[in-house]
């Protein structure tokens, strides 16, 4: 078998449903998500007006994400660390989940990318409407393993970021 296509990592997915999911991804794959990430993230900031430096009135922004879920799982180690790694991006990691801390850390680190389950992300966009905290600076709120609940995707049209 091509290198390429060589099983490279067993990783945790999920554990909602049932009992936890497991996903067997190849350095192909790895690779992909990596670049397709930081090229949906680079896109991201220059439609919102934002650039890594104040050049030609832009907002600067310091690449920065939050690490709130643990690196056994599939978005913890690749969607947050590894991509983080290529990009020289600064990680805010959490003990664990609360979603309270969270908003707090997104305010004062000024966070433009948070990645977690659809539970976690409308944790965030409720503690951040119930706390008052400014969650402005996120570029981009993603997760994936189910569909996003209702009230969250209004709480996030509705929001700043």
């Amino acid at each position: 078998m091509h290198a390429k296509f060589a099983q490279q990592l067993i990783e945790n997915i999920d554990g909602t449903l049932a009992a936890p999911l497991r996903t067997v991804s190849t350095h192909r794959n790895i690779l992909a998500s990596l670049l397709s990430w930081e090229l949906d993230l680079t896109c991201m900031a220059v439609l919102k007006g934002r650039t890594k430096s104040k050049k030609n009135g832009s907002k600067a922004y310091t690449d920065s994400t939050l690490l709130g879920m643990p690196l056994f799982h599939v978005n913890g180690l690749l969607a947050v660390l590894l991509a983080s790694y290529r990009k020289q991006r600064k990680v805010v990691a959490m003990y664990k989940w609360d979603p309270m801390r969270a908003v707090e850390l997104v305010e004062r680190e000024k966070i433009i990318s948070f990645v977690g389950t659809p539970a976690m992300t409308g944790d965030i966009m409720l503690a951040a409407q119930d706390t008052g905290h400014d969650v402005g600076s996120l570029l981009a709120v993603g997760g994936g393993g189910a569909a996003l609940n209702r009230r969250s995707r209004a709480l996030m049209t509705h929001s700043k970021c």
